[in-house]
């Protein structure tokens, strides 16, 4: 081996284990200890990967001394449980689902905790991003191995979506990248966006989802959106939901390893199981079972509410996250009440021409859980004869 790999062997060696190496490469006994070192580091890493920690001062101000922030609820053992135990948990998975509020820092803080103690035990064979839609599905291909002298080249090469805070997810990215992690475009483009509500879109999978699980959206929309968008609306808006879904489960199925999960970056409402993206990757994958997807959900505590239970919701007998992990909240503001104060969103927007309509991004006017996210590009209401394409409310 050359000079300069033995001197990034020892380097790379030295930090694992906190001594010094330096001169291996001028030894040859030397040298094979310190190979057989980091190959040791290798093989034991899955054994030996930290679990993922709370943040030792939190950013979101709100409710940081509430009772539940920082604990992990386990749905199906319904029970707190350690980050190690989390752990454990989530390396069973097939499929690994990390779901959030988008305007919350201390979510994507915790997701990129999570994301290092998977890669250190490597238990990942790719990461999907909603963040990234089909138009830029293209860079991401021959990007794994790739060098970017900087986070900001990183966003340059991307093309990145200015609606979503870079400096939330540019960790994330560059830890998969760092990991050699393939990464995967998880969303639809606007132009898709528009061709369904033209009535043009690709045919979804049948029969994921009945008539009563169809009312269960339309209600979903019509709260998320404060009561203010017109019925003719939620069927377009279903399909747009579903059609995001269906991409990320076709995103994540092509990541999927034979030992190795496949991880997806969303918003809590997509990382459902009862509504969200789940079901289509069980569509997709005939022999695929529940069991093998797992929801890691990142949520906002509320003020008086100490139970863990009620932050769950359940649709068909079926839990929304395998597991809650509580966090303080961003802010607390009404939406709904703002938009119904500046009036910027006319009830009727029938007579407006759909198909001339800008679209806001994910769009998702939130009550109890949500807010206007900032892919919208539209702060604190949302302006006339705008199309929103979310039914969630993160």
């Amino acid at each position: 081996m050359a000079d300069d790999g033995w001197r990034e062997l020892n380097w790379r060696v030295g930090r694992r284990f906190g001594e010094s190496v330096r001169g291996a490469h001028h030894r040859p006994a030397a040298r094979s200890a310190a190979l057989m070192l980091f190959l040791v580091a290798l093989l034991t890493g899955a054994c030996s990967a930290q679990p993922p920690a709370n943040p030792a001062v939190w950013e979101s101000p709100l409710r940081q001394d509430h009772g539940l922030v920082g604990r992990i609820w386990d749905s199906r053992l319904q029970r707190f449980v350690t980050p190690g135990e989390l752990l454990d948990g989530l390396r069973e998975a097939r499929f690994l689902l990390l779901g959030e509020k988008h305007d919350n820092a201390d979510h994507h803080r915790l997701q990129l905790a999570v994301l290092e103690s998977l890669i250190s035990a490597r238990a990942l064979s790719g990461v999907a991003f909603e963040m990234i839609d089909a138009s830029r599905a293209g860079k991401l291909e021959g990007i794994t191995g790739r060098e970017f002298a900087d986070a900001a080249a990183l966003k340059s090469w991307l093309e990145w979506d200015d609606g979503w805070n870079w400096d939330y997810y540019s960790p994330l990215l560059l830890a998969a990248l760092a990991a050699n992690l393939p990464l995967a475009a998880a969303n639809i483009n606007e132009s898709a966006v528009m061709e369904i509500y033209r009535g043009n879109g690709p045919a979804l999978p049948e029969n994921v989802y009945d008539v009563e699980a169809m009312d269960k959206f339309h209600a979903d929309i019509d709260e998320s959106h404060c009561g203010l968008l017109p019925e003719s609306q939620f069927p377009a808006m279903v399909r747009v939901q579903h059609s995001r879904d269906l991409a990320m489960a076709r995103a994540m199925s092509d990541l999927a390893g034979d030992s190795r999960a496949a991880l997806l970056i969303a918003g809590n409402y997509h990382a459902r199981h009862d509504l969200g993206m789940p079901n289509y990757l069980l569509a997709l994958e005939p022999d695929l079972r529940r069991g093998q997807i797992i929801s890691l959900s990142f949520v906002e505590v509320r003020l008086n509410e100490t139970v863990p239970v009620t932050y769950l919701e359940r649709f068909g007998g079926i839990a929304d996250h395998d597991y809650l992990w509580f966090t303080p909240a961003a802010e607390d503001q009404d939406y709904c009440a703002e938009l119904r104060l500046v009036n910027a969103w006319p009830r009727d927007l029938t007579r407006q021409s759909q198909a001339a309509a800008p679209v806001a991004r994910g769009a998702c006017v939130g009550t109890r859980h949500g807010r206007i996210p900032e892919n919208t590009a539209f702060r604190g209401k949302i302006p006339s004869g705008v199309i929103t394409t979310g039914v969630g409310r993160d």
